[in-house]
């Protein structure tokens, strides 16, 4: 007897899905979709290119963005119908929104002007912007000729676009040309403008010129803001201008300008280079006089000011105690100054056991500091200058738990083999900013290369960044993310430890001003799954209650419960954030717990709004939506 063909596929059925789930935003279900017409031969519909491709670029996630080009490259070659303009200009927009994908943007404008498609001045615009901010000046010539062909007029963006390739190499004369003919044309130069021409000046080794275009900024009646601020006393302390860097430094104290860090950054550079040892620990005091938040730049800068000064004392303290402070950390630059400064005093002892810590971390021994360190290393043949392949260690497992129960997103292109951690940051405020620069720094050496920058950029220029694929995340994906949904593991009474619910409390919970109490998202897990963790929290004599919310459930915590959480967590709570998150005695005149619930929205305090797009997203509590 012959069996019956339980499954057939269907071109119309599989079409009419796809099209239904890419109008809904369900990616991955419309991708297989698509996949799966195109592995019986057939080719997707031009419609259904096309709504796949909408759906990536209203996601506007970077992997979203890289998928809608894939398609659309997908689309063409297959010959699944030609793109429509309203298509293509959606494509140029979210693909001009940043300079990793310039080659992109540049294929698809030359194809849409190949095509005889109506290129409006705004694309050339954005296209040129983009080759402003990676120098390239010939392109930008190119395009500017082609607007004035086309009767398109030069604007501001475009006139700043070709400054910011002059101060890359330091061109003056093209940039005062610039200049000139931005006037001419009566177009009003704004702050961009002049913080261009200071560079372009300082680049070319003109501070005094630098200088007075700062003062004629000022004269043109425009504010002076940060970037003026930075720009002017960043190039007049690559001079070494001692005197006009402390007049400018003050004049951007008493003037309010925020965020002052790089300016005092630029300042302590100045006088390490000079060997002005004293003054850099002067302009150090009044940066925390100031109440501005020290990062890495700075503390290594003191730290190799206090070495060159013999103060190794010193430098040994302030080296402990950012070690010591979950929030900033020492990166690989720190340990290399200690390193080298313990090798100049020929301390075996110290320098091995900061080597230790070194590879234990994943971090290099810099070429420069090498030679300090082979002049020791001769007298003991165990400490080898080689490389050392990164693990990860049981602080990063423990933590990597509870950011998976906050709601860390795991993402695998190679079947699960291998996984990739997306740290998503939605809030600004100061709880956020810390956790995004400890997380960047505690998973520096996991990161994609575009995500690993350094210094005080971390916390304005990523909403979110991303580890490399690996398959040290595989377990951790496969217990608490199986076929990409949240879940919590069997096994957690034997992984849930005080770490581990610290990061889920800073990622995914949240802090009731007016009683105290805690909560912990749980959205998208079971009942049963819930009653595992209440499990575990009993054995602590922690207890506590289960909210319902329209995503799905939360962990909340009152009274001496919540008390005997936060001194459970409290150790590795981050220390610059201990205050905002921190519990207090509300054993007395509680109200009951629904109505303290009732008013969660308005009177928590927000630890981190890292998970408004993920399935977990606790949406009354985080108050985003």
């Amino acid at each position: 007897m012959r069996r019956k063909i339980w499954y057939k596929f269907d071109f119309e059925l599989n079409t009419k899905l796809a099209n239904i789930l890419g109008q809904n935003a369900k990616l991955a279900r419309a991708k297989e979709l698509v996949d799966e017409i195109l592995c019986n031969g057939r080719v997707p519909h031009s419609f259904t290119f096309s709504v796949l491709i909408m759906a990536y670029i209203q996601d506007g996630k970077i992997q979203s963005i890289d998928e809608s080009w894939k398609v659309y490259n997908l689309m063409i070659q297959l010959g699944g119908g030609n793109p429509s303009r309203s298509l293509q200009n959606s494509l140029f927009k979210s693909l001009a929104s940043n300079e990793r994908w310039l080659e992109q943007v540049d294929f698809l404008f030359e194809s849409m002007k190949a095509a005889d498609h109506d290129i409006q001045s705004e694309m050339y615009t954005s296209l040129i912007k983009l080759h402003g901010r990676v120098g390239n000046q010939d392109r930008i010539d190119a395009l500017v000729e082609e607007m004035k062909d086309r009767g398109y007029a030069l604007n501001l963006d475009i006139m700043n676009a070709v400054l910011d390739t002059c101060k890359k190499d330091g061109n003056e004369c093209r940039a005062e040309e610039t200049f000139r003919s931005l006037v001419k044309v009566g177009i009003k130069p704004d702050w961009r403008t002049y913080v261009s021409l200071i560079y372009t000046y300082g680049k070319a080794g003109m501070h005094s010129k630098s200088l007075q275009t700062f003062y004629q900024m000022e004269k043109s009646g425009i504010n002076l803001n940060f970037s003026a601020y930075h720009a002017i006393i960043k190039v007049m302390a690559s001079a070494l201008q001692q005197d006009c860097v402390e007049k400018l430094l003050e004049q951007a104290e008493n003037g309010g300008c925020e965020p002052l860090q790089p300016c005092y950054n630029a300042a302590m550079d100045m006088y390490l280079r000079l060997k002005e040892y004293k003054y850099v620990e002067s302009i150090y005091g009044r940066m925390k006089e100031a109440n501005v938040r020290p990062n890495h730049v700075t503390y290594n800068i003191v730290i190799d000011s206090y070495i060159k000064s013999g103060e190794l004392e010193s430098a040994e303290f302030l080296f402990k105690e950012i070690d010591r402070k979950g929030a900033i950390g020492a990166n690989s630059q720190t340990y290399n100054i200690m390193l080298g400064g313990y090798g100049r005093a020929c301390l075996r002892d110290k320098a091995f056991d900061i080597y230790q810590k070194m590879t234990d971390r994943g971090f290099q021994v810099d070429p420069s500091v090498e030679h300090h360190v082979r002049g020791i290393s001769d007298v003991f043949n165990e400490f080898p200058l080689e490389k050392k392949m990164v693990s990860l260690s049981d602080d990063q497992r423990e933590v990597i738990a509870g950011l998976l129960l906050g709601g860390v997103h795991t993402e695998t292109a190679d079947g699960g083999q291998t996984f990739e951690l997306h740290f998503k940051f939605t809030s600004y405020n100061r709880t956020a900013i810390v956790l995004k620069e400890h997380l960047h720094q505690l998973f520096f050496e996991w990161l994609k290369p575009e995500y690993q920058l350094k210094g005080s950029r971390i916390a304005h220029r990523f909403s979110h960044f991303e580890t490399i694929s690996s398959g040290a995340f595989r377990f951790y994906a496969l217990q608490y993310r199986p076929r990409g949904k949240p879940v919590i593991p069997k096994l957690i009474h034997h992984w849930l430890k005080p770490q581990t619910l610290a990061y889920w409390y800073m990622y995914g919970g949240c802090k009731c001003e007016r009683t105290g109490g805690i909560m912990l998202n749980a959205a998208g897990y079971s009942q049963t799954e819930i009653q595992l963790v209440v499990q575990v929290l009993k054995q602590w004599t922690i207890h506590c209650t289960i909210s319902k919310w329209r995503n799905g459930c939360a962990f909340w915590f009152e009274g001496e419960s919540a008390i005997c959480l936060w001194r459970k967590m409290k150790p590795y709570i981050l220390e610059d954030v201990k205050g905002e998150l921190g519990s207090r005695d509300i054993s007395s005149g509680l109200e009951n717990s629904s109505s303290v619930v009732s008013e969660i929205g308005d009177n928590c305090h927000v630890n981190s709004n890292l998970i408004v797009a993920s399935p977990m997203h606790m949406e009354c509590c985080i108050g985003m939506r």
